[in-house]
C-alpha cells in the first residue's frame, strides 16, 4: 500500500548495473532530485527574468547500521576509499508497481559513526553522475 508510515526502503548497489547487492539494515534514506536553472532572458523577456531547466542530479542520502561483512556496505567503502562510481537502485517501498530509481554514482561524503556500547552507524550521500532513470517494479 503506497504511503504506508513504517514502510522499508530499498538500497542497492552493483559495480556492473546488472547484479544488485542489497544495503542491509537501512535506517533512513533521502532522495532529492535537483535541476539546475538555465538564464535565458534576452531583448524579448520585456525585463523579466526567463529561465529554463537544464542539468539534473539525484542525490541520496542513507544511514545504515554497519555491519562487518555485509556485501553491499562493502563495495561502497571500496567505491569511496577507491574513488570509483557505483551503480544505485532505490526503491522508496519495495512492491510491485511501485517505482525504483537507478543512477550511477560517485559517493562525495561517507562517515562510519562508532560508539563505546552503542550501534555501529555507517551514513552517506550518492551523488549522481549522468542519467536518472525510473521505473516501475514488477
Amino acid at each position: 500500500m503506497a504511503g504506508t508510515i513504517g514502510r522499508l526502503a530499498q538500497i542497492a548497489v552493483s559495480d556492473d548495473d546488472i547484479t544488485y547487492n542489497n544495503l542491509g539494515k537501512v535506517m533512513s534514506a533521502s532522495l532529492d532530485i535537483t535541476d539546475d536553472l538555465a538564464d535565458c532572458t534576452n531583448n524579448d523577456s520585456a525585463g523579466y527574468k526567463e529561465e529554463q531547466l537544464a542539468s539534473q542530479q539525484a542525490s541520496l542520502a542513507f544511514t545504515v547500521k554497519y555491519v562487518i561483512g555485509d556485501t553491499a556496505q562493502g563495495q561502497v567503502v571500496t567505491a569511496k576509499t577507491g574513488r570509483t562510481t557505483i551503480y544505485v537502485r532505490f526503491r522508496p517501498e519495495v512492491a510491485a508497481g511501485e517505482k525504483e530509481f537507478k543512477f550511477l554514482a560517485n559517493i562525495p561524503d561517507l562517515t562510519i559513526d562508532t560508539e563505546t556500547e552503542a550501534v555501529e552507524e555507517m551514513s552517506g550521500t550518492f551523488q549522481s553522475t549522468g542519467t536518472i532513470t525510473t521505473t516501475t517494479q514488477t
